[in-house]
């Protein structure tokens, strides 16, 4: 077979790949007597529909109907003053709140496109959390393990134990059971002075933190990562007008002209080397193996103005979500170097013969039509070099087909039926291939005849991605044919034998759809974001 070693791994059985489900709650049947009993299903947390989301914003702004922001802001603003603060701590105490309705689009979004959120699991933290606005609000919009606010001001801590209290009092509100509320804790403390005893600890738990940081000075950013890195794999931060450390942001373009010029002495470098049509082949972006890649970054319209929001997720080497372009080598044994352009799929743990347990890194070879997940070797991160390389591979592939395929199809298949014929030393009276055996399996003159077609096609007609799409193809849709061949296809013909009628349009669908095909993979090439 000339097919490469990847294709023979991936097979010939077909997978869909639909795209997940919503999320929902799911429930955990009850143990069997006499079994073990089995760790909770985790609970993926939905979007709020709008009767709920009505609900909590009631109770939120019953708990907050004595605390008007503009009082809040005066006390505030008194505290600092009584505390002769210099001018720099005055404003980076400023006060600054979100609303429930901004804090529930965010929770949202995140649920939507960066999730998942779990139910009962999982920290809450916001760092200057005021009067607890926002903690209340993260409260009744998702069910956290905990939510926990930390403010130096008394004023406002105060303010937000006052909220917490109204919150669990039956007499002010009445929260319905389908409310869960989570624990709630807030501390009065410097998230700067006092991180290592009272952010430090709790860190590994903290899967959403939200820094309203848009008056923050230096020290507070910094404490910001210093949380950053502390914070578990998926989490999310939310941050106003300043981001946390661009060390800690995952940029796999980062210094291009840099990393190019070292690629080049490298490369040259070597004895004997023709500059002329050498490959620079540049090395990795410096980035963190546990940074964050900034997911969204959008400016909100706020009372007090209209910052920048930043949203940031947590990811490990090579930092892709599912479905992101990426680069994979296959497994070692596979002694195939070459790197292949894949779509990005979750790992999975698997158990060896001998009983041992690891994981595996998986993707979809960007060329497999079908979609198939398999265990690769090696992924690296989809870079600006990866893109400009496939987006031109993948115009001219467009380009090309679209092209070809205003070529007369009826006399592309009498030719490809020719050669089959002559190839396979068949009777070449009759212009037609048998597809189908007695068994009922489709017959190498049918995969060969897709080939012949596919070649004369033109690009990317070697390829054997292309080849397999259309060995897969072509006999189905032959088959489809068959149950209702077209008016002209009047040839007497033995069982299993399809005719030229039939071919023409058997090729037509399958033309029509590897062009499709290709036209879909330039666009989600060309609309690639890299992290």
């Amino acid at each position: 077979s000339n097919l490469p070693l990847w294709l023979k791994l991936v097979g010939p059985s077909r997978c869909s790949c639909a795209d997940p489900a919503p999320p929902v709650l799911s429930a955990m049947a009850a143990p069997v007597e006499g079994e073990e009993e089995q760790e909770p299903e985790r609970q993926v947390a939905g979007v709020l529909d709008a009767d709920a989301f009505g609900l909590r914003s009631t109770i939120y702004e019953t708990v907050f109907r004595d605390s008007p922001t503009q009082d809040i802001k005066q006390k505030s603003r008194a505290e600092r003053e009584a505390k002769e603060m210099d001018e720099q701590a005055f404003r980076n105490l400023a006060y600054c709140e979100i609303g429930f309705e901004v804090l529930g689009e965010l929770l949202d979004r995140i649920k939507e496109k960066h999730g998942p959120l779990y139910v009962g699991e999982g920290v809450f933290l916001d760092l200057g959390s005021g009067a607890g606005k926002a903690c209340i609000a993260a409260g009744l919009l998702h069910p956290f393990k905990k939510v926990v606010g930390i403010e130096v001001l008394d004023c406002l801590n105060d303010a937000a134990n006052a909220a917490l209290a109204a919150l669990n009092n039956p007499e002010v509100v009445e929260v319905p059971e389908e409310v869960v509320k989570p624990e709630f804790q807030f501390i009065k403390g410097d998230f700067v002075a006092d991180f290592t005893s009272q952010l430090e600890p709790l860190a590994p738990e903290v899967t959403l933190c939200l820094a309203v940081s848009t008056c923050y000075g230096p020290e507070q950013i910094e404490a910001m990562s210093k949380l950053a890195t502390l914070m578990p794999e998926g989490a999310i931060f939310i941050t106003f007008t300043h981001k946390i450390a661009e060390s800690l942001i995952i940029d796999v373009n980062r210094r291009p002209k840099q990393r190019r010029a070292v690629a080049a002495k490298k490369t040259l470098g070597k004895r004997g080397t023709e500059p002329r049509g050498v490959e620079i082949l540049l090395a990795p972006a410096p980035n963190d193996p546990n940074g964050w890649r900034l997911v969204c970054s959008e400016q909100l319209e706020m009372d007090w103005g209209t910052p920048t929001c930043y949203i940031f997720k947590k990811h490990a080497y090579p930092y892709c979500y599912p479905g992101d372009l990426c680069m994979v080598k296959l497994p070692e044994d596979s002694q195939d170097p070459a790197s292949y352009i894949a779509l990005y799929a979750e790992p999975a743990q698997i158990q060896d013969e001998d009983g041992t347990e690891r994981t595996v890194m998986k993707a979809v070879f960007f060329d497999d039509t079908f979609g198939e997940v398999v265990e690769v070797g090696e992924i690296s991160p989809f870079t600006a070099e990866d893109h400009k390389k496939a987006l031109e591979k993948y115009r001219i592939a467009a380009e090309l087909a679209q092209r070809a395929e205003g070529h007369d199809a009826s006399e592309a298949v009498a030719r490809a039926v020719a050669q089959v014929q002559s190839e396979l030393l068949l009777d070449a009276e009759v212009l037609a291939v048998k597809y189908m055996d007695d068994d009922g399996m489709f017959t190498e003159e049918v995969t060969l005849l897709g080939q012949k077609l596919l070649e004369n096609f033109g690009a990317p007609g070697a390829e054997a991605w292309a080849m397999r799409f259309i060995a897969e193809e072509l006999p189905q849709a032959v088959h489809a044919q068959m149950a209702n061949p077209p008016a002209e296809a009047s040839q007497e013909l033995a069982p299993g034998m399809a005719s030229h009628e039939v071919l023409v349009e058997a090729w037509l669908a399958v033309r029509t759809k590897f062009v499709a095909f290709l036209l879909e993979r330039y666009r989600k090439v060309e609309s690639h974001t890299p992290p």
